[in-house]
C-alpha cells in the first residue's frame, strides 16, 4: 500500500500533499527544475519506446511465418516451440513441404550436393564397408571402414577422404537409400577398391590388426524424400544458380 492512500482526505496533509502537487506542475517554469522534468519525462518516454520495440518483436517473431522467422538459434526454446505449436494447425501441405526442404537444405555441404546431382543423373551408385576377418573368407569381426563410395570421385568432391561421412550423413537425413549390391556396378566397386583411402585401411588390416581385409557391397539410390526435393527444388535452384554466377 502505497503512503498516498494511507492519509484520509481530510488529513492535515492533504493540504500539503496538493501543495506539492501544484509545486511540481508550476516547476516547469523554473528554468533548472523544468529542464530537469523534461529530460526526466523525456527518458521515460524513451524507455517505454524501447520496451515496446522489445514486446513487439518477440510476438512477432514466435508466430511469423517460417521463411522470415529468426534463426531457431536466437529463439529461447519456449518461442521455438510456441511457433512449432501456431504453424502446427496449418492446413497447406506446400508450406509445410518447403520447411521441410529448408530443414534438410541447411544440413548439407555443396561436397554432398554433387552426390546428390550425380547419384540422380546415373540412378545408382556403390556403397561398401570394409571390415576385418581373421580367417580368409571368414565372418566379419569388426568393420573398420564403412559407408565408402566412388560417388565421391566421381563427382569431383573437394574433400574427396571425407565422402564415408558425406554418404553416412546423407543417409541419417534420409535422401539415400541402401541396398543389396548391384551387378551393373561392378567396374565401380573396382574402381572404389583402387581408391588411396580405401587402399590404406585395407594395408592397415592386413599390416597392423594382422587379419584379411572383406568388402561388403552395397549401393544406393535417392530415397524418396531425395527424389522429391531433387525434383521440386533443383531445376529452379539451377536457373537461379546460373543467373548469380553466368
Amino acid at each position: 500500500m502505497s503512503q498516498d492512500a494511507s492519509i484520509p482526505p481530510d488529513s492535515p496533509a492533504s493540504p500539503a500533499r496538493g501543495w506539492l502537487r501544484q509545486a511540481w506542475r508550476e516547476a516547469e517554469h523554473w528554468p533548472l527544475a523544468g529542464q530537469a522534468r523534461r529530460m526526466t519525462e523525456a527518458a521515460e518516454a524513451r524507455a517505454l519506446a524501447q520496451l515496446k520495440q522489445r514486446l513487439d518483436a518477440m510476438a512477432d517473431t514466435s508466430l511469423a511465418d517460417p521463411d522470415e522467422a529468426a534463426p531457431d538459434t536466437a529463439l529461447p526454446p519456449e518461442q521455438m516451440l510456441a511457433g512449432l505449436l501456431v504453424r502446427e494447425r496449418s492446413v497447406d501441405p506446400d508450406r509445410a513441404r518447403r520447411e521441410l526442404y529448408r530443414r534438410v537444405l541447411g544440413q548439407l555441404v555443396p561436397d554432398q550436393i554433387s552426390i546428390l546431382r550425380v547419384l540422380d543423373k546415373r540412378g545408382v551408385g556403390t556403397l561398401c564397408h570394409i571390415g576385418v576377418s581373421r580367417l580368409p573368407g571368414g565372418p566379419v569381426s569388426s568393420l573398420c571402414l564403412e559407408n565408402a563410395s566412388s560417388l565421391g570421385q566421381e563427382a569431383g568432391v573437394l574433400l574427396r577422404e571425407f565422402t564415408p561421412y558425406y554418404m553416412q550423413h546423407l543417409l541419417q537425413l534420409g535422401l539415400v537409400s541402401a541396398g543389396p549390391a548391384d551387378r551393373r556396378l561392378e567396374a565401380d566397386y573396382e574402381l572404389l577398391l583402387a581408391d588411396p583411402n580405401v587402399r590404406a585401411v585395407m594395408d592397415d588390416i592386413r599390416e597392423r590388426l594382422r587379419g584379411y581385409p572383406r568388402v561388403l557391397r552395397h549401393a544406393v539410390t535417392l530415397s524418396p524424400l531425395g527424389a522429391a526435393l531433387w525434383r521440386d527444388c533443383y531445376p529452379a535452384a539451377q536457373a537461379i544458380a546460373k543467373r548469380r554466377w553466368p
